[in-house]
């Protein structure tokens, strides 16, 4: 009667089996290293100022030259970014978080981000400190700088953020007479508010802002400057998120 013989397993099927286990665990070293060298270079690269954003700050600007803006972040150290008295602001001077914004009132990029920024003021408020400077770029929105004055006028009756809503929301070419009108509409002294307008009272304040937004690199609106860290475009939610929570944890 012939032996039964229990069958070999062939040496092939383990052999495989053992590379496939190799190859898995070196996948995964490597996926861990990769996820630590990210995050490293992230951190440094914040620090040093030269991360790329361009996840959280699109390209999407009013550019002066009508080119593509640089969507890097750049760390700015200039006195322009601290003296700004004069400008309108929310928030304690003291917040973890300093948030100087370049805007333009008929910028749509302006306007696309003014919802994300009145979202993160409601969410990170006692952690922000948010200041509005003007850069009008009249080659593109000829009224910009006018509404600049308006709102500058506005801000001397203290309603600056009411009169800065009206004109995003409105989001059409400003006249003298539209900002007239807006003026009226939140209950202003018309005829202060008028006599502001009428004589540019604040031509030079919007001047000095543009100038200084130069001075800063700013070449586009909206820009952003997050603790000294120049960010050009439209910041996203999620965005501002990462930036803030960044840089309260310092």
């Amino acid at each position: 009667m012939a032996d039964v013989q229990e069958p070999v397993t062939p040496k092939k099927s383990t052999t495989n089996r053992k590379i496939f286990l190799l190859l898995s665990v070196l996948v995964a070293v490597w996926c861990v290293w990769m996820f630590i060298l990210k995050t490293t270079e992230y951190y440094n690269g914040i620090e040093s100022g030269t991360i790329d954003f361009s996840q959280i700050a699109s390209n999407e600007t009013s550019n002066i030259t009508n080119a593509s803006s640089n969507t890097n972040i750049t760390t700015v150290a200039n006195p322009r970014l601290v003296n700004f008295a004069d400008d309108p602001s929310i928030g304690d001077k003291s917040a973890p978080v300093q948030i100087v914004m370049f805007a333009d009132f008929e910028c749509p990029f302006c306007r696309k981000v003014f919802v994300e920024i009145k979202n993160m003021l409601a969410k990170y408020g006692k952690d922000v400190y948010f200041v509005y400077r003007d850069f009008p770029i009249t080659d593109l929105h000829p009224g910009a700088a006018l509404a600049a004055e308006a709102a500058n006028c506005a801000h001397a009756q203290g309603k600056f953020w009411q009169y800065h809503d009206k004109l995003f929301l409105a989001g059409s070419t400003n006249t003298t007479e539209t900002l007239k009108t807006f003026a009226r509409q939140i209950n202003l002294d018309t005829a202060q508010f008028d006599s502001c307008l009428d004589n540019n009272f604040y031509a030079d304040e919007v001047e000095d802002d543009y100038n200084d937004a130069l001075a800063l690199g700013v070449t586009g609106t909206p820009t952003f400057f997050f603790n000294g860290n120049r960010v050009a475009g439209v910041v996203t939610s999620a965005g501002f998120e990462q930036i803030i929570q960044y840089f309260k944890n310092y």
